[in-house]
């Protein structure tokens, strides 16, 4: 269990888990964060950082009892079987690219041919057409077809801006966003996919 004040010197402790969660593939402990901030931004951070708590200060004995209790029950409910990362192999020129669902950040279409963007940011060619990628690897919760060109991964996109049709994503080995200009239908099935 981890007790973290939101304030840190410098930096905030939702970046600290954030990067944590980048660099390592180490389970991170239960994280009950407090603050004296009552900032729905930092809050919503928390929950995606898949915090058990977050507690206003200055905390109450009992509020704290409860969070502790939350982090107890975590702990002992049996493990749910875990999906596992789904692992794809695609036709190159000269291979055979082995992919985890995981690793795929998009793939735009190119022809007869699709350009994957992987998360260590390495692009990747691929001889085979987009709707046969997608057959293989779109589940419609993690990996959706964004219109007649894209196939996105959900977890990689950091804002949408509807006006303009641009969806944009940074991979974890980059702190660059790239950025998408998605069809009208394209980005209508992303929204959905993200409801």
């Amino acid at each position: 269990m981890l007790f973290l004040d939101i304030q840190l010197p410098e930096k905030n402790s939702l970046w600290l888990i954030d990067t944590l969660k980048k660099i390592t593939s180490v389970p991170l402990p239960h994280i009950i964060f407090t603050t004296a901030f009552n900032d729905s931004e930092y809050l919503l951070k928390a929950v995606k950082l898949s915090a058990v708590d977050y507690l206003l200060k200055p905390v109450a004995l009992d509020e704290l009892a409860a969070a502790i209790q939350k982090v107890k029950e975590k702990m002992n409910q049996p493990s749910k079987s875990k999906e596992t990362d789904k692992t794809f192999s695609f036709k190159t020129l000269n291979s055979i690219l082995l992919a985890r669902e995981n690793d795929i950040v998009y793939c735009e279409a190119d022809g007869n041919y699709c350009q994957f963007l992987l998360s260590n940011n390495k692009k990747e060619m691929v001889f085979e057409r987009l709707g046969d990628v997608a057959e293989k690897i779109c589940d419609g919760t993690k990996i959706v077809r964004a219109g007649r060109r894209y196939l996105v991964n959900l977890d990689y996109i950091t804002k949408i801006n509807t006006k303009k049709q641009q969806c944009y994503f940074r991979s974890h080995s980059s702190q660059t966003e790239i950025c998408l200009h998605i069809s009208e239908g394209g980005m209508e099935d992303i929204l959905a996919a993200l409801e």
